[in-house]
């Protein structure tokens, strides 16, 4: 297989350049990586732009921020996702760490609450607002590969559109 075969068949991926640790840094086999500031989401299909929207959160402790803090910035962002046909988050937690009240930095006395917030505000987004949260764990990197790939194979496949 050519150099320039393998570069046609790669995935272009567009990373968010407000991202402070991104899951991609550089091309790999199966993406051609750019950075770029997104207006909405931290990933997308470059040329799909509609198509697909990942938003990553690192911690359930970031969840919890999003949630409360920066709550109005968050359900802007929320209400931007909904241009997309398909909308993830890719949390890297598991839902035993956000139901952990020891997850979140917070005063002792808040932290009960802090996971019925976090819970509570993540069955809105599946159920109200049609996002798809993932529980990766470790695992955020492997997900959003996945995600992308699938996301793109069907679309090849005609089996995904845009609208």
């Amino acid at each position: 297989m050519t150099k320039k075969k393998r570069e046609e068949e790669r995935i272009p991926v567009v990373v968010d350049t407000r991202e402070k640790q991104p899951l991609f840094t550089h091309d790999t086999t199966d993406f051609t990586i750019t950075f770029t500031a997104l207006k909405t989401g931290d990933y997308v299909i470059n040329g799909l732009e509609r198509l697909l929207v990942i938003e990553r959160k690192k911690s359930a402790n970031e969840l919890y921020g999003n949630f409360t803090k920066y709550r109005k910035r968050f359900y802007e962002e929320i209400a931007r996702m909904q241009e997309y046909r398909l909308r993830f988050i890719v949390v890297e937690a598991t839902w035993a760490e956000l139901l952990d009240p020891f997850s979140y930095k917070c005063p002792m006395s808040k932290r009960k609450a802090a996971v019925g917030i976090v819970v509570s505000s993540l069955i809105n987004l599946m159920t109200l607002h049609g996002i798809i949260i993932v529980m990766a764990g470790t695992k955020g990197k492997t997900m959003a590969t996945r995600i992308i790939k699938k996301v793109y194979e069907y679309h090849k496949k005609n089996k995904l559109t845009e609208d």
